[in-house]
């Protein structure tokens, strides 16, 4: 099953998450290994919530001016979590910002390099990588302009010209690195692996009336 996998729960909601859970003390607390420096793996995996948003919610705006339109779609997501394979492989790599610390350490009596020991530590408590999966993202922009009917002699009702622009940016998420709405080769909602971000898109659409 590897370091996380999703299960459907009867009674819960779909696509839970469950990691690899080290080894824990009778007070809850993770064991580390003084060999390593690193958390000692476990048998166990702990489920650390849905991948399915349980909210979502979006606003869309319009304004006319003349022959001008302006609109905008704002739309986020709010409760599941996301498994971050990018986040795990970039920690265990060397290229992550959390391995930056102590590059020139040797880690516990047995003196590993730091490669090692991010490798021990990520396969071992891969629940660092679990994340908010919530956003919140600027979806859609369009300009546009309306021809007046009299330019074409009253033949055509109208003609609209419009600059349309998608998945603009992301404003607000909590999960470094990766889109929050990525997931493992289309598959299911909860865990990431070096998937590419939704393609922000520019083009002109062109509405003719007769």
């Amino acid at each position: 099953m590897g370091v996380a996998y999703i299960s459907q729960n009867l009674g819960k909601s779909a696509y839970q998450i469950y990691v690899a859970d080290p080894q824990r003390d009778n007070k809850g607390n993770i064991v580390i290994d003084p060999a390593t420096s690193a958390p000692i793996a476990g048998t166990d995996y702990v489920n650390v919530g849905s991948g399915i948003d349980p909210w979502s919610t979006g606003i869309t705006s319009e304004l006319k001016y003349k022959h001008f339109n302006f609109s905008f779609l704002i739309d986020g997501k709010f409760g599941a979590k996301i498994f971050s394979g990018t986040n795990w492989y970039g920690y265990q790599y060397g290229l992550s910002k959390l391995t930056l610390p102590g590059g020139d350490l040797r880690y516990g009596t047995n003196q590993l390099y730091p490669q090692e020991y991010y490798a021990l530590a990520g396969n071992n408590n891969p629940a660092i990588f679990i994340y908010d999966a919530s956003f919140i993202k600027l979806r859609q922009i369009i300009f546009g302009y309306t021809f007046p009917v009299n330019m074409f002699n009253n033949k055509i009702q109208g003609i609209t010209l419009s600059f349309v622009a998608r998945n603009v940016f992301t404003i607000k998420k909590h999960v470094p690195g990766i889109d929050p709405e990525s997931n493992y080769s289309n598959g299911p909602q909860g865990i990431e692996q070096a998937q590419v971000p939704y393609t922000r898109t520019f083009g002109l659409n062109l509405n003719v009336k007769f």
